[in-house]
């Protein structure tokens, strides 16, 4: 990604905002936002946050909230999206890797 802009789509308005203005209130918020843009530095990217619809992220919300692995292939194959592959991420890629 180095020297391009990254398309981040989010259905959630509040994240968006929080990226775009930069002013988180939770605590929380204002760790996740100082990781995503120590990241950004570090790897000499320029994140491009655009809402979506919940509509538009349906397949993503399934995913999060359903932890079947067969439902979960049903639900890509029913979009013609049957050829995805499934890749493990291990927990540790989603802790932050500054102490915030």
């Amino acid at each position: 990604w180095e020297g391009r802009r990254v398309a981040i789509y989010c259905d959630n308005e509040a994240v968006v905002k929080i990226v775009v203005y930069q002013k988180p209130q939770d605590h929380e918020l204002q760790k996740c936002l100082r990781e995503m843009l120590y990241l950004a530095c570090k790897f000499h990217f320029q994140p491009i946050f655009l809402r979506i619809t919940t509509d538009e992220n349906d397949i993503a919300d399934f995913i999060s909230r359903r932890h079947d692995p067969e439902a979960i292939r049903s639900k890509f194959k029913s979009r013609g999206l049957a050829n995805m592959k499934e890749i493990v991420v291990p927990d540790e890629m989603f802790e932050y890797v500054a102490d915030w």
